[in-house]
């Protein structure tokens, strides 16, 4: 089995590697898992995306932004769980 891994790839990068082409980030997918855990958007958000939330940019449409990416890869790799 490929580990994906190259040489030169540091222990940091291997525990987090980058998401497949357009597949939201991790620190994305944690935003939307907290608030889906019960988290409210604006806390979600806060936490997990706060230095890359721009100035009057909500945080339901940058969740939104997040589920639509997340429901397009899905339709793209005709992964139908991804898109409930």
């Amino acid at each position: 089995m490929k580990s994906g891994l190259t040489l030169g790839t540091s222990s940091a990068d291997a525990h987090n590697p980058a998401p497949p082409s357009g597949f939201p980030d991790a620190v994305s997918l944690r935003a939307l898992r907290a608030w889906h855990a019960g988290l409210s958007t604006r806390n979600a958000v806060a936490l997990y995306l706060g230095d890359e939330r721009v100035l009057g940019q909500s945080s339901r449409g940058i969740l939104g932004r997040i589920r639509r990416t997340l429901a397009a890869y899905g339709s793209d790799q005709d992964k139908a769980d991804f898109l409930s």
